[in-house]
């Protein structure tokens, strides 16, 4: 369309555009416009390829400090003996934050969401829905008690899934003894989903204490080293595992700071204090003597020698009691971080009264094998036969079930929750307190 201007000229062009001067400088905008997008475009492109050469040094970095973890958790020589899994799961139990950002970053977790997308379809999604609603009734909503800790467990209980028992097993023989079994993540989810499995551990922890300390008592050796070789072999059989939580909980027993954040500190400090030293020195004492005491109360004579028969019978049946303690805290225990935390989590009153039943029958099968030789290898010889010797495991049962509850109560309120320093502490803690209690009952019975 034209239009004549007020200078007499001519000017065809659009109507929104006054004169040739405004209709040059709203091309002008345009050709601006135009020439902004690939100016733009252009440098979006390089920096693409940053994000994921900064992802590999991140994820080197990364491995590097969880290297450091395990170097200074185990030694040098030893880190190097390790096997990838047993590696990760001492990052994941020191730094869980650490472990999860290298899982994160891992090739394996990159490749599994890729692999999974094409099957994923809408009756999978909402399948996917009700598993996230009862994830969120399982925990409550409130904070942690103390520092980065996970949502404390509620009362409801849980089912128990016993579909991975045997690679519970082996995971738990794996982490918890010297002997060295490959496992991969589906048994650590099973041994995390079956802890009240713990005391099968014990048994077999107990059967190693128990032929050792035999061949040394049928050798006719003093007092003294049968109940010495009791602990060591317990001791080597576990890799000093509780031990050291004994000693991370000295540390962060008695501490002078009332503040729970301090408390934690020294729970989780790698260096040993004087409260560590003290409190392990203190419980391995103790569980030392009562030992020997169980040799003065049942020392059999056979032919022209005494059969030490009391420390190997205690060995037997107290390991099983401890790592049932141990259970007992975790079922009443507040989860915290670590490689403890899932299993403290998935523990509740479900999983207290399984494990019970199953100490139980193991304790039976313990009682009846002391009874047995002490009735028959002894002809009757020594002062506590039959119904006491059951009176005394009883006992000892009910007193691992004492400090478990203890122990989840004070970590609870001193620590805010209950970890794996808390459940080693429980596991020497508890062995010393049943000890203690049966030689004690066990004076009176003979006494009176």
């Amino acid at each position: 369309m034209s239009e004549q201007n007020d200078d007499g000229r001519t000017w065809t062009g659009p109507l929104t555009a006054s004169s040739p001067e405004d209709y040059e400088k709203k091309e002008e905008s345009k050709v601006e416009f135009v020439e902004e997008e690939p100016v733009q475009a252009a440098p979006s492109e390089e920096p693409a390829a940053e994000p994921v050469k900064k992802e590999t040094e991140d994820l080197d970095t990364l491995l590097k400090q969880g290297w450091d973890i395990v170097v200074a958790k185990v030694g040098e020589d030893k880190a190097e003996d390790l096997s990838d899994e047993e590696a990760m799961a001492i990052i994941r139990e020191e730094d869980e934050a650490l472990y999860n950002r290298i899982v994160s970053l891992s090739p394996k977790a990159e490749e599994k969401p890729a692999a999974e997308e094409p099957v994923q379809d809408v009756p999978a999604q909402e399948e996917a829905a009700p598993a996230e609603t009862t994830a969120l009734t399982e925990t409550e909503t409130r904070p942690a008690p103390a520092g980065n800790m996970e949502p404390v467990k509620n009362s409801r209980m849980r089912s128990i899934n016993t579909s991975g028992i045997m690679g519970a097993i082996k995971c738990m023989l794996s982490f918890f003894t010297i002997i060295r079994i490959n496992v991969d993540e589906k048994d650590m989810e099973a041994m995390d989903q079956n802890f009240w499995l713990a005391p099968v551990i014990g048994l077999i922890t107990g059967i190693v204490g128990f032929i050792a300390c035999l061949i040394f008592a049928m050798a006719g050796l003093s007092y003294i080293l049968v109940p010495c070789v009791a602990l060591a072999s317990v001791y080597l059989f576990s890799k000093f595992l509780h031990f050291d939580g004994l000693a991370d909980f000295g540390d962060g027993l008695v501490v002078s700071s009332g503040s729970q954040e301090d408390h934690v500190r020294a729970l989780k400090d790698s260096r040993v204090g004087a409260g560590g030293l003290g409190v392990a020195l203190t419980v391995v004492l103790l569980t030392l003597v009562a030992y020997m005491e169980f040799d003065n109360l049942f020392a059999m004579p056979i032919h022209n020698w005494t059969f030490a028969i009391g420390v190997p019978m205690a060995v037997l049946s107290v390991e099983v009691l401890v790592k049932y303690s141990q259970v007992v805290a975790a079922s009443f225990g507040n989860p915290g971080n670590g490689m403890a935390a899932n299993q403290v989590r998935n523990s509740d009153l479900n999983t207290f009264i399984l494990s019970s039943v199953l100490t139980l029958i193991l304790l039976a099968i313990t009682t009846v094998i002391g009874w047995a030789m002490i009735r028959y290898s002894s002809l009757g010889a020594v002062g506590i036969p039959g119904w006491e010797i059951g009176l005394l495991f009883v006992l000892g049962f009910g007193m691992a079930i004492f400090v478990g509850m203890v122990m989840a109560r004070y970590a609870n309120k001193t620590f805010g929750f209950v970890n794996g320093d808390i459940l080693g502490a429980t596991n020497e803690i508890s062995r010393c307190a049943i000890l203690l209690l049966t030689v004690l009952i066990a004076g009176f019975i003979v006494v009176w």
